[in-house]
């Protein structure tokens, strides 16, 4: 049977067990707005009697954390990241191109057509010929205009793509540098796992990761396969330049001349081979900057092309009012050099409008004005020349949506994942304040059993004396 004073020694383990208890529930209750904080809970046992009269002691203090549900919302988060830039970057390519407003290639496609026809109707004037040399100049500028947006986006893209590597070499670093801290702190590093979960977490929305716990408590974390941290080492990824023609190119009959000259983004490991990105952040980057505008780069070089060829090819064939012939109306050859040539700027009279130089001959301005409707060959198809733009918008726009539609869908997966998660690692401080109270009177109750202890200690040595 235990002594008295073994009596004593269960009164203090279990002050300092409620102490401990009432500890961590006043961390969980002042970190109740911390991010990425888990709840902790204090898992007390009870000491088998003997010398020491048993009592209670605190076995460990854990984090209430469901490793399955992280591992669903990393997964999750990655199709989140990629769909969410591949939906912002798309609608900034969109107000690239600035449909359906005034001003946009569109609108200033339609005016150089019905310019040709005004010539048409009056081939004569002098000043139906300025109109169309001032439409087919908006008509060049606005496809340069364009065409260097659009590379400006590669640029901006690639710079964007840079900084989410290093980013993520930052956060590999980060990872490994607690793996290193967390086996020599052991059972009481929470705070640390926290930082680390909530690192991982970040991660996860870059790029495509999974993980793996070790017994010691560090963590390794994969790329398709391939460790980024292993322990406290981790690995450098870089970006890579490669020519745009040698990428296969989704949906891309061709590659133009102008973005032959554009990079495109390949990311490695160390040892050079290719890093397999397949979701996240960096995927979205990747996939717009390899592929969507690309496609549209060389789209516009298309039409440009095909505009530049069949205009010129009625114009060299007509008159200018000097009845001189074999002129071309456009110098370049695609959407980046596209102009109208210098001699016609200089002096419009050299438009071509008439086929046979003669008075009132307008033949040639009418069937420049009619390449409207006709059906040209562009890009391997035959289609006119507003049926192509307008298809060529109508896929951005498609694309545009279905990426802001999937980018929603999954935003609720997540934030449906990310409340479950809540539920069993947030902090309730309802729950918080029902400990409080549990702790406090358990903590005054061993309290009063000390105090009872010592009245009896009292007695027997004054029984003794």
């Amino acid at each position: 049977m235990p002594n008295i004073f073994a009596s004593l020694d269960i009164g203090s383990r279990a002050l300092k067990a409620f102490q401990t208890s009432l500890m961590v529930t006043g961390r969980n209750i002042a970190n109740v707005n911390t991010p990425g904080f888990s709840r902790e809970q204090v898992e007390l046992s009870s000491l088998p009697e003997g010398e020491s009269g048993g009592g209670v002691e605190v076995q460990s203090i854990h984090r209430v954390r469901d490793n399955f549900t992280d591992a669903l919302i990393r997964n999750e988060m990655q199709v989140l990241g990629e769909w969410e830039t591949r939906s912002k970057t798309l609608s900034s390519i969109e107000d690239i191109f600035g449909e359906p407003k005034e001003g946009a290639l569109s609108d200033i496609l339609a005016q150089f057509w019905d310019g040709w026809q005004e010539l048409a109707n009056n081939p004569e004037s002098k000043g139906t010929r300025e109109v169309v040399l001032q439409r087919g100049a908006a008509l060049a500028s606005t496809l340069n205009r364009l065409d260097s947006s659009l590379q400006e986006a590669q640029v901006n893209l690639s710079k964007t793509i840079s900084s989410k590597v290093k980013e993520i070499n930052d956060l590999a670093q980060q990872i490994a540098n607690l793996n290193a801290q967390i086996p020599q702190i052991g059972k009481d590093a929470n705070e640390l796992l926290d930082k680390r979960d909530l690192l991982i977490d970040r991660l996860a929305k870059m790029v495509n990761i999974t993980s793996n716990e070790e017994k010691n408590g560090q963590i390794s974390i994969f790329i398709e396969g391939q460790a980024l941290v292993s322990g406290d080492n981790y690995i450098n990824l870089s970006v890579n330049h490669k020519p745009l023609a040698l990428v296969s190119l989704a949906n891309t009959a061709q590659t133009s001349p102008a973005s032959q000259d554009s990079a495109t983004r390949n990311i490695l490991w160390e040892d050079g081979s290719s890093v397999n990105i397949s979701s996240g952040e960096l995927k979205g980057l990747l996939q717009v900057q390899n592929v969507t505008v690309p496609d549209f780069l060389s789209r516009l070089d298309s039409l440009a092309s095909s505009l530049i060829t069949e205009v010129n090819a009625l114009h060299a064939a007509g008159y200018g009012v000097d009845g001189v012939t074999l002129r071309n109306f456009f110098d370049g050859a695609n959407a980046s050099d596209i102009a109208v040539k210098t001699e016609i700027v200089e002096d419009p009279s050299k438009i071509a409008a008439s086929e046979a130089s003669l008075s009132g001959d307008n033949r040639i301005a009418m069937r420049i004005g009619q390449l409207r409707y006709q059906k040209t060959l562009i890009d391997s198809e035959m289609i006119s020349f507003d049926d192509f733009y307008n298809s060529t918008i109508a896929s951005l726009g498609a694309e545009s949506r279905y990426a802001k539609n999937m980018a929603e869908s999954q935003r609720l997966l997540t934030e449906s994942l990310e409340n479950q998660r809540e539920s069993i690692s947030g902090v309730s401080l309802d729950e918080e304040m029902t400990n409080l109270i549990k702790f406090q009177r358990a903590y005054e109750a061993a309290a009063r059993y000390i105090s009872v202890v010592d009245e009896m200690l009292r007695t027997l040595i004054s029984q003794a004396q």
